[in-house]
């Protein structure tokens, strides 16, 4: 969603606000898409055997993302390594000087690279050899994160209107998804900023004078302690 909103403030995009992230969702979604969209979002199925990779193929993307390298539907993999391969197969599809963007901070991404045989840009906070890299992150009193963004040279000053760590990695994803498409920096860095939560993930609403933060979507391990670490950079308000 970060990403197509960073698409759409430059042109026509396409993107479901529902997870039909199933190969036959895709399908479905594929034969919609508007005539005068210019670009097409689809987020993928990591959760059954080569369901990545049979979208992939299908979609044909330019860009796939890879955000991070989990436990979630350990049962139908048996093991870390099982879905590492699995979640690759994302790149599977991508067009010729496609690229794959994935979290150079997350060691089980970074690993899972020996499945992969394309472009590859890495995002990353700790990891300063990254291709694009987050540094001088500040949290505002608004609950938005400012942050700079260094990327082919440059430095960009970006500011995202959610919270978490996670989605500074979202941002940088987004980031280096528009520029690969050719818009400018000024356009992708306004669309970053536009995106919003709403709905039970990761919504930060004001009830009177409370800050109620919701994220009930997901109760995988990495997912739950995503949330609670967020809400802890939350302050504490009315001994809330």
């Amino acid at each position: 969603n970060m990403i197509a909103a960073t698409l759409r403030n430059a042109d026509n995009t396409f993107c479901i606000k529902e997870n039909m992230n199933r190969p036959d969702y895709a399908c479905c979604l594929l034969q919609n898409v508007p005539e005068d969209s210019k670009y097409f979002v689809q987020e993928v199925d990591e959760g059954t055997l080569n369901s990545a990779k049979y979208a992939s193929e299908m979609l044909r993307p330019q860009v796939a993302v890879v955000t991070n390298v989990g436990i979630s539907h350990f049962q139908n993999f048996g093991s870390y390594e099982g879905i590492a391969k699995n979640i690759m197969g994302v790149s599977d599809g991508l067009t010729e000087n496609g690229t794959l963007i994935i979290n150079g901070d997350d060691a089980p991404s970074v690993d899972a690279l020996k499945y992969v045989n394309c472009n590859v840009v890495k995002v990353g906070i700790d990891n300063k050899n990254c291709e694009c890299v987050a540094e001088n992150i500040r949290v505002t009193d608004n609950a938005t994160i400012d942050f700079d963004i260094k990327y082919n040279g440059n430095t960009y000053s970006a500011s995202i209107s959610v919270i978490g760590r996670h989605n500074i990695y979202n941002a940088m994803a987004a980031f280096v998804t528009a520029q690969i498409f050719g818009i400018s920096a000024e356009k992708t860095l306004e669309g970053i900023k536009k995106f919003k939560t709403n709905g039970v993930r990761q919504n930060l609403i004001k009830a009177g004078q409370n800050l109620v933060y919701i994220d009930c979507f997901n109760a995988a391990p990495k997912s739950m302690k995503t949330a609670l670490d967020t809400l802890a950079t939350l302050p504490v308000k009315n001994s809330g």
